[in-house]
């Protein structure tokens, strides 16, 4: 008698808003509801990142289970018509990156009022400090701090006092230019020096709303992946010194691309305007086969090669001319070739696309019957453990 087939092990759920969404030991809540495709809101959580805790932004509501008194708080709140602070309770709320998942666990995100209250107390303490740079700041159009305003706050700053003035237009390095007074102090740059550079050169000084980002004394911010601090920042407190000022992010358009800094070929996004086809920055599209979530300075940078000092037209001794006249041109130099192929020795271009190659092997066998070719391409360069291929020859695709 065979052995039955053996039986999956039931899915592990919670419940989230009334939503029931799958986890795998050691998902916290919003690793849970970030798979599943919900935006529980948060700053200081990064998904390739540890975890700070620090932001208080993802604050959920966590159900007891049946049977169980919820933890309370004891907390005062103003009473409109008596004119003064009452008494009340209310529950402990939870940082949905730090609380681990549980089977049959319940969680209120969206659906809480209590959870509502306290991120758009959140949103204000972040902005009673923070300048209204909008209009002259890069991340307008994609920072956190607008587009949770709009969803967890709504309001007024209620404080009227000068607010705190810190240093701006820090250069921390040859890519990196730091405006503390933008910064809210998520921690995220800080951690990706220390947990993907693996160069510890940021950190935080004071404490509360002195609180800045600050470089090593004594070095800049120069390892090979600065960019990704930029790119990680919920605002606008760190900016690329090569995209600083360039264009606004609701002109440009994002097409995915192929990093082509070296051989690891990671996923990127190449943004774009449309108007003008005028590329101004590439950022890593996750792919957790090949770069996860990042890409090095080299890469981020390398989409200048594709598009500056680029030939654009044909030449024939080294002028200007049109294509049947380059064709023609062509024709009439490899004329009699054939009759004697070991005169011609062609060049094939790791820098070249797949496409492109083929072509010239096509061209070079088959009309002109050549049998010598070779490949060029750039030497090896410099790598390192994280993403950096000494392969600086990549033949991708077009």
């Amino acid at each position: 008698m065979s052995n039955p087939a053996p039986t999956a092990p039931p899915k592990m759920t919670i419940k989230l808003d009334g939503r029931e969404i799958p986890f795998e030991k050691g998902d916290t809540i919003i690793r849970a509801a970030h798979k599943a495709g919900i935006d529980i809101p948060h700053y200081c959580w990064h998904p390739g990142l540890s975890v700070a805790a620090n932001c208080r932004m993802c604050l959920v509501e966590v159900l007891p289970p049946p049977g169980r008194p919820a933890m309370q708080l004891d907390i005062l709140r103003w009473d409109p018509a008596k004119k003064e602070y009452v008494p009340q309770k209310k529950p402990k709320l939870l940082p949905a990156c730090q609380q681990e998942c549980t089977p049959g666990m319940e969680i209120l995100s969206e659906s809480s009022a209590h959870v509502d209250e306290a991120r758009g107390a959140v949103q204000e303490l972040l902005l009673l400090n923070h300048p209204v740079d909008c209009p002259i700041c890069d991340q307008a159009g994609e920072c956190r701090l607008q587009d949770y305003w709009l969803e967890h706050s709504r309001k007024s700053k209620r404080m009227h006092e000068e607010p705190i003035h810190k240093p701006k237009g820090q250069v921390f390095g040859p890519t990196i230019v730091y405006d503390a007074e933008r910064c809210i102090v998520c921690t995220r740059c800080v951690r990706v020096s220390a947990e993907i550079a693996k160069d510890p050169v940021l950190s935080i000084r004071e404490r509360g709303n002195l609180g800045e980002v600050v470089v090593a004394p004594g070095r800049e911010l120069d390892h090979d992946y600065t960019l990704m601090t930029e790119h990680v920042c919920p605002v606008g407190a760190l900016t690329s010194a090569d995209f600083r000022f360039k264009a606004r992010v609701w002109f440009l358009r994002s097409a995915r691309t192929i990093c082509q800094g070296c051989a690891t070929g990671c996923n990127a996004f190449l943004d774009y305007d449309p108007r003008n086809n005028t590329p101004y920055r590439h950022r890593p599209r996750d792919n957790q086969e090949v770069n996860k979530y990042w890409m090095c300075d080299e890469g981020m940078l390398s989409y200048k090669n594709a598009t500056e000092k680029r030939q654009t037209s044909a030449l024939v001794g080294g002028d200007d001319a049109t294509l049947a006249e380059a064709l023609s041109a062509a024709k009439e130099q490899l004329q009699g070739l054939r009759d004697d192929p070991e005169r011609v020795a062609v060049i094939l271009s790791a820098e070249h696309s797949v496409e492109d190659n083929f072509a010239m092997l096509t061209l070079a066998r088959t009309y002109v019957g050549a049998t010598d070719f070779f490949v060029s391409g750039k030497p090896l360069g410099r790598g390192d453990a994280i993403l950096m291929a000494e392969d600086k020859i990549q033949i991708r695709a077009a």
